[in-house]
């Protein structure tokens, strides 16, 4: 089944698709050129949005990520719960 079938009968949400990453052996303890593809890797998941895309593949070796942490005062929360409520419209907007 192709991608646009894929889309076609169940839409973006709830479907499955895959993602083919190009990846270095670099990455896998091997010693090559950056950007030179030495093999495949199959991703599955769930779609957000319908179609495809092709795009450079970067690997995070990174496994934690820090997210900053910071103390809102009250003064700050009206105008925080404001940007947190844009911020979810738009998203909304971006998979509308």
């Amino acid at each position: 089944m192709t991608v646009s079938e894929r889309s076609e009968r169940g839409g973006a949400a709830g479907s499955w698709s895959s993602l083919y990453l190009g990846f270095s052996s670099t990455h896998s303890g091997g010693h090559s050129r950056p950007g030179v593809v030495t093999g495949m890797k199959t991703i599955s998941g769930i779609a957000v949005a319908p179609g495809i895309a092709l795009a450079q593949a970067f690997v995070l070796e990174q496994f934690r990520q820090r997210v900053p942490h910071h103390i809102v005062v009250p003064e700050e929360r009206d105008g925080e719960l404001e940007r947190f409520e844009q911020a979810l419209s738009a998203a909304q907007a971006d998979l509308a």
